[in-house]
């Protein structure tokens, strides 16, 4: 194999991995914020309405986790 196509071969490999390790820092970030509204709700008694509005910032955190596990999966399939 010629040692340019190896190189580049290597330096699209380096590309994909650091994207893949973003995407999974971003799905551990959003993962952390769930954590710490469940550890609040399970701390404090709230309100119907900040029951409402956490249910939703969790709803949102998940559709989020979801389309970047989406596009995690995307970009493996993409250098297969």
């Amino acid at each position: 194999m010629d040692s340019n196509v190896c190189k580049e071969k290597l330096e699209t490999e380096l590309e994909k991995t650091k994207d893949k390790m973003d995407i999974l820092n971003e799905v551990d970030l959003k993962l952390h914020q769930m954590k710490q509204i469940a550890h609040y709700a399970q701390s404090n008694t709230l309100t119907t309405k900040e029951i409402k509005m956490y249910n939703k910032t969790l709803q949102r955190l998940n559709e989020e986790i979801k389309i970047l596990e989406q596009i995690y999966h995307d970009i493996q399939i993409q250098f297969e």
